[in-house]
């Protein structure tokens, strides 16, 4: 799934202004480059996250065989049902963004950093990405470390905003997609996480 999301990120996201600003460019203080993140699977929410395990406290919103994530329990008996008939999930409330950054360390302190300021209820850091893009009339090819975000689609300006203050890049990305459909248990979750 992980690599479907990248190969269409690629797709989607052209790579716009690589050039670092002076303030992020050395990384996170305290945050050495290339601390392992979990980030095999979808680490948001499960128990066994390395990033800190699930800081939420007790969750008590029901499992999923997959073991560790503690999200699932859906409303239809556990069929795996999606967000058809009533199950409390407005299509497209919930929006998926994505950001690349240049490094690991500089993805990492965005991530945190979005999940503390309430911008998004998961982040997920997926590292070796290669972006070719244009830039000021050359043609480049830059390694980046790819953010997905999910977020409630009424904070996605707030989201943007944030992103455009901390970002090293002239010209972060941020690509927004509304989520239609989707595991609605998980996308309640987000919207419950997410202050409106």
């Amino acid at each position: 799934m992980r690599a479907a999301w990248a190969a269409l990120s690629l797709l989607l996201l052209p790579g716009l202004g690589r050039r670092a600003l002076p303030h992020m460019a050395t990384g996170t203080p305290g945050t050495p480059p290339g601390t392992p993140l979990g980030t095999s699977g979808d680490a948001c929410g499960t128990t066994g996250n390395s990033t800190g395990g699930d800081s939420r406290g007790g969750d008590t919103r029901g499992g999923d065989s997959r073991g560790g994530d503690s999200r699932g329990g859906d409303s239809d008996g556990g069929t795996g049902g999606g967000t058809g008939g009533d199950t409390g999930y407005e299509p497209g409330s919930v929006s998926a963004a994505f950001v690349t950054c240049p490094n690991l360390s500089v993805a990492t302190e965005l991530a945190r950093a979005l999940v503390l300021q309430g911008l998004a209820a998961c982040v997920n850091i997926v590292p070796g990405v290669t972006s070719v893009y244009s830039w000021q009339g050359k043609l480049e090819e830059d390694s980046e470390v790819l953010l997905m975000i999910k977020t409630r689609s009424s904070r996605v300006p707030a989201l943007t905003e944030f992103v455009r203050r901390q970002h090293p890049y002239e010209v972060p990305e941020v690509v927004a997609l509304p989520v239609a459909q989707g595991n609605a248990p998980y996308l309640r979750w987000v919207r419950d996480v997410v202050p409106p």
